[in-house]
């Protein structure tokens, strides 16, 4: 189906009638006092995890500031997490964003919560932001430019998207999200000739209602790789919450999370591994190794032989640490999360107080 207005439409018009008959939203206030950036953090963070209640607080704190940035985030989010496991998801929740009159007479907490309920039921599916993120490090981190995939179709898909990253998005200083190019992204989507028509639409609308580079990444999967047979994992993970905040969420895109890595790079053990870094700070390459031993793990997703490959390498790639030092360092961060969440639970004490 396609993301014209009639189908997007048609989208809305079966989404109304859904609606009609749902009305899970937050029952209290909590959680309208955290920080933007936390609550950007534990919104995806709850969507990883399966957590719908700390979800939904995450949601209505960012609608309670700005419904437009929320489904800018939500959409990046979608196709960052979630992206080709169940595309008719992703029609809607892109359908969604870019219906801002709509979403004013239905409600944006409702149709949120909705969309978040259906996300909890969703599989996670990584390997569109696992082959982005593959491809940032071979442009940034010379020791990924020797990466070598097994497959002759992923080496062939990762040097494509290298490219697309090269000819789409800029650095920006002292930001940690890049410049994007939007007529440069649809100019690639335009001329990938095996996508069929409304896979383009989608990833250029998507494109819009993300501000990110992902959709494309996703066009680009699609367009080179026949679909497989993919297999289902669910991971056991115990998550900390304290008075509905995932701990989780407190990481190295947050203030407080950068606060708190800070403190650990000055330890001398941290200092003996962060001093192979090379292309990024050791704060940057600790919350990278963060992000791999806590923050960007799944409760249930979905994998395939190529997917393993391009996770197994993408895994810590922004780090800026040899590939054969990551799996020690990942090791390290892991046992060093009780202490971090206990750093954590002190900085939202005195937040609190």
């Amino acid at each position: 189906m396609d993301i014209s207005n009639s189908s997007a439409e048609l989208i809305l018009s079966e989404l109304t009638r859904t609606l009609e008959d749902h009305h899970e939203e937050p029952d209290t206030d909590a959680g309208l006092a955290l920080p933007h950036d936390l609550a950007s953090s534990q919104l995806q963070k709850a969507l990883r995890r399966k957590l719908k209640k700390t979800a939904l607080i995450a949601a209505k704190r960012l609608l309670s500031e700005n419904t437009e940035y929320f489904w800018r985030r939500f959409t990046g989010i979608c196709f960052e997490d979630f992206g080709p496991s169940h595309l008719s998801l992703t029609r809607t929740v892109v359908a969604v964003a870019r219906a801002r009159n709509w979403r004013g007479q239905v409600g944006d907490l409702k149709i949120a919560s909705f969309l978040i309920a259906e996300l909890m039921l969703t599989p996670a599916d990584r390997r569109v932001d696992d082959l982005y993120m593959l491809a940032v490090a071979a442009r940034e981190f010379p020791l990924y430019r020797s990466v070598v995939l097994e497959d002759a179709d992923a080496r062939n898909l990762l040097q494509q998207a290298i490219q697309a990253v090269s000819d789409c998005e800029r650095l920006v200083p002292s930001r940690y999200v890049r410049g994007l190019l939007p007529k440069k992204v649809d100019g690639w989507i335009d001329a990938l000739d095996r996508l069929e028509p409304s896979l383009k639409a989608l990833c250029q609308e998507g494109r819009k209602a993300s501000a990110c580079i992902l959709p494309l990444v996703m066009a680009l999967y699609l367009n080179k790789l026949a679909p497989s047979e993919l297999i289902l994992n669910t991971d056991e993970l115990t998550t900390e919450v304290e008075g509905n905040i995932v701990l989780a969420a407190i990481d190295g895109y947050t203030a407080a999370g950068r606060q708190i890595l800070t403190g650990l790079v000055s330890q001398p053990r941290w200092k003996r591994l962060l001093r192979s870094v090379e292309g990024t700070s050791p704060q940057k390459a600790l919350a990278m190794l963060l992000f791999a031993a806590e923050g960007g793990r799944l409760r249930s997703y979905l994998t395939d032989p190529i997917a393993s490959e391009l996770g197994r390498f993408a895994q810590a790639c922004w780090s800026g640490l040899p590939p054969d030092q990551v799996p020690e360092a990942i090791a390290l961060l892991t046992q060093s999360l009780p202490e971090i969440n206990q750093r954590r639970r002190e900085t939202l004490a005195i937040s609190q107080n």
